[in-house]
């Protein structure tokens, strides 16, 4: 459960007062960030958006109107950025997840130094949410403090505009799946100080997700057939895995994976492994699909009884997919268990043909 918005945030600016205009000079936070794309040249090779600096207005349109991902299902927006227009920023952010591009901080290969950090700053991470999978690295800085505007006083209508951007920031970020307690983070750094989140702290705010979003188990029922569906989806593409009974009394699996890059590739591979718990285990027979059902390549197998036992209780299952003779021609996914082993547990059940009464249950 979210938490809700602490009162302690209902201003969400800090303003400076007392500043003579005329004496304010050119303010560099006002120069709108430089903003690169890069197309994909080639297989494996994901569309890139670069954006170095300041996000405002113009860092907004000119994703709106080069942003696309052209056909490919990855893609990624790269920030380093100090911060910029909150409101822009959030703009941003939307428009990211909804063009389906995911987010990373870091600059682009010919600004690379070995010794220069990357930020994602201020305002900044509230566009950094929008990312569909979100990767930090430890290298990385990502730092959020209370908000301000670059110059000016305090105006009789600054507490009611600071109030209507705090439901917005709270809206914002639980709309894209972003704790709200990175507000209460933000709120006890000074608009001249910083916050600085490491990797696991913003993993722990679901502001950075390692590039997998959470796995479901479900038990479906569709033209006559009951099944248990497991699915997960990463940076890597979409897994599936099915449980659904076989005429002997025991469980049959099926495996499905689209990946992001080309699917045919998973045709020219020839060996199977079950995976559980990163462990390798052989199927046979293995039944590979010979056509793609929604973009998913399939193969179907009956897993022997060690290997169900082992399923029932694993934290990860999975599979591998290997062309004979080269350990470089490969591809693997793995879908976290989580909660769903007590649903393995009574499908296996069901299929041996034990089916207590409810009132065994309750």
């Amino acid at each position: 459960m979210r938490k809700v918005l602490p009162a302690t945030l209902t201003l969400v600016f800090a303003y400076s007062s007392g500043v003579n205009a005329a004496d304010l000079k050119p303010d560099p936070r006002m120069t709108p960030a430089e903003v690169r794309f890069v197309t994909a040249e080639g297989p494996g090779k994901p569309p890139e958006v670069f954006i170095n600096g300041f996000i405002h207005r113009p860092t907004v349109e000119a994703f709106r109107r080069r942003g696309f991902l052209n056909g490919q299902k990855l893609g990624y927006v790269t920030f380093n950025s100090h911060g910029g227009d909150l409101l822009a920023a959030m703009e941003l952010g939307v428009l990211i997840r909804e063009r389906g591009f995911s987010t990373r901080i870091g600059v682009a290969p010919e600004l690379r130094t070995t010794s220069s950090s990357s930020y994602c700053e201020s305002a900044c991470p509230f566009a950094f949410a929008g990312g569909v999978f979100r990767l930090m690295d430890s290298g990385s800085r990502m730092g959020v403090h209370q908000f301000f505007k670059p110059s000016g006083s305090v105006a009789s209508t600054d507490i009611a505009t600071g109030q209507v951007t705090s439901t917005l920031l709270a809206n914002h970020l639980s709309n894209l799946g972003i704790d709200l307690r990175l507000l209460e983070f933000a709120a006890t750094a000074g608009p001249d100080q910083m916050n600085y989140l490491d990797p696991f702290q913003a993993y722990e705010l679901d502001l950075v997700n390692a590039g997998s979003l959470s796995a479901t188990w479900n038990l479906k029922a569709e033209k006559g057939l009951v099944y248990l569906l497991a699915e997960q989806t990463k940076i890597a593409g979409t897994g599936r895995i099915v449980l659904s009974c076989s005429i002997g009394n025991s469980v049959s699996m099926a495996v499905f994976y689209n990946a992001w890059y080309d699917p045919g590739t998973i045709s020219a591979m020839d060996e199977f492994s079950l995976l559980i718990d990163g462990q390798p285990y052989k199927t046979h027979p293995n039944r590979l699909g010979k056509r793609l059902v929604n973009g998913f390549s399939y193969l179907t197998f009956d897993p022997s009884p060690d290997q169900i036992q082992a399923f029932r209780k694993a934290k990860t299952v999975g599979f591998s997919f290997l062309r004979a003779g080269s350990s470089a021609t490969k591809a693997s996914f793995t879908i976290d268990v989580n909660d769903g082993n007590g649903m393995i547990s009574s499908f296996e059940q069901f299929c041996a043909g034990s089916r207590p009464a409810f009132e065994d249950k309750i």
